[in-house]
């Protein structure tokens, strides 16, 4: 079941990506503090099992339809 949640999450990434900035700028924009363009995920956010303490990001979202 945790492999079809990763997946979707991955999938809708891909979406969004693919949907061009006129939708990231007029519609539900999702962000977090804890990350950066570019960078490597930090390493108090990876799982457990990579070797993380599998905190949850803090997220601020925007746009909400």
């Amino acid at each position: 079941m945790r492999h079809a949640a990763v997946s979707w999450s991955i999938a809708a990434l891909v979406f969004g990506a693919l949907a061009g900035p006129s939708w990231a700028q007029d519609g539900f924009a999702l962000s977090s503090p804890a990350f950066t363009d570019c960078a490597t995920l930090p390493a108090d956010l990876k799982c457990t099992r990579d070797g993380g303490d599998g905190l949850t990001p803090p997220l601020a979202w925007t746009g909400v339809p």
